[in-house]
């Protein structure tokens, strides 16, 4: 991927290979000043010559892409998991990570997607938002409930049960304990100092170098908007996290067009039929995602998605194949964000197949397999 300024534009040129996105990405904006990166955005699939400006679909792609495999900490290490739970799916920074340069190129796209009002699922806690706001950190348990649990444990401990505990933790792989203050690790914890080690050990572990750089990179873009006292951690949170789902102001930021389907078409008509009536409140955040990259309602409201619906494939058929064998499909390469929808004669075909697309994550196609 390529960054380049072309005509006072931002422009990412990308590759459909999942594996560079992020080094790529981080390559294109890691010597770029705040100024320039903030230009208007512009994204080109090699394999596509559609450019996405400003908030079209290319850009959406992008940047759901790149936090998709950003946040996979199988191949990337500047996130971990909060616990080893495989059913845990929240992230925090992770201490063990030296590579600050690359972090401070993440802060700056995480930075360019909130810039941009382009939104992707975010795996953070609550926590992320107010530290990221500035505000203090003293509650473990904002971070991790079930570390504040087992620390609170320790109130009710006697000296015997803490005797093998002394003011440290454990360091990096292959690197000394950490003392949690100086001489902490000759001495023993004790009745009389278990809330010092709970507060100490609680400092350090939500303290992070590494989230300091990132937010440090993040805020540099914004240093005169004020965010910090337009925003509370919650309402910075709600703004990632989503807001209420309006489906209703959903459809009616649907554009048609001229390309053969009105509001009033029989499909279209039939489309919201389905769609109200027959999924369920996950079917729908699930096509949500499918057509935006994320689960929930984006900055500035479900409104703010305005998709287009065309059709696909005739009244009668389309390649030597009727309507009622092909699915729905999700482009993103316009500009903005259509949903080709074939000219279903028959309801239950367009559920069937807007159920496929769903499960399918958005990969749709048009000839059902043999």
């Amino acid at each position: 991927m390529a960054l380049n300024l072309d005509a006072a534009h931002l422009q990412f040129e990308i590759d459909d290979d999942k594996e560079k996105v992020v080094e790529s990405a981080i390559s294109a904006v890691k010597d770029k000043d705040e100024t320039s990166l903030m230009l208007p955005f512009k994204v080109h699939f090699k394999d596509n010559v559609s450019l996405g400006v400003n908030a079209g679909g290319p850009m959406k792609e992008f940047f759901s892409r790149l936090f998709e495999e950003l946040f996979n900490v199988e191949k990337h290490s500047i996130f971990k998991k909060l616990n080893d739970s495989p059913s845990c799916t929240t992230l925090w920074f992770n201490k063990d990570s030296k590579d600050l340069d690359k972090l401070r190129s993440v802060g700056k796209l995480f930075a360019l997607m909130f810039y941009n009002k382009v939104i992707v699922t975010m795996p953070f806690p609550f926590l992320f938002y107010k530290k990221l706001l500035g505000n203090s950190l003293e509650d473990l348990k904002l971070l991790d409930p079930g570390m504040a649990k087992s620390m609170e444990t320790l109130l009710e401990a006697s000296d015997d049960e803490l005797s093998d505990y002394r003011f440290t933790v454990d360091g990096p792989v292959n690197e000394p304990e950490i003392e949690l203050k100086p001489g902490g690790k000759d001495e023993v914890v004790t009745i009389a100092h278990v809330g010092e080690y709970i507060e100490l050990y609680a400092r350090h572990y939500t303290a992070s170098s590494q989230f300091n750089v990132f937010s440090e990179s993040f805020w540099s873009m914004f240093d005169d908007f004020g965010l910090h006292q337009r925003f509370a951690p919650q309402e910075l949170m709600s703004l990632f996290q989503g807001g209420e789902y309006d489906w209703k102001a959903f459809q009616e930021s649907f554009g048609y067009d001229e390309k053969g389907y009105t509001a009033n078409h029989r499909v279209v008509k039939m489309f919201w039929s389905v769609f109200h009536g027959d999924l369920t409140e996950d079917d729908k955040r699930d096509f949500l995602r499918v057509m935006t990259g994320a689960d929930h309602v984006p900055i500035g409201g479900i409104q703010e998605v305005r998709p287009r619906m065309w059709p696909i494939g005739g009244d009668k058929d389309c390649k030597g194949k009727p309507p009622k064998d092909m699915c729905p499909e999700v482009n993103t390469c316009h500009g903005f964000i259509v949903l080709h929808l074939p000219m279903y004669r028959k309801r239950e075909h367009l559920k069937e197949r807007l159920m496929m697309l769903i499960e399918m994550k958005g990969h749709g196609f048009h000839k059902i397999p043999e």
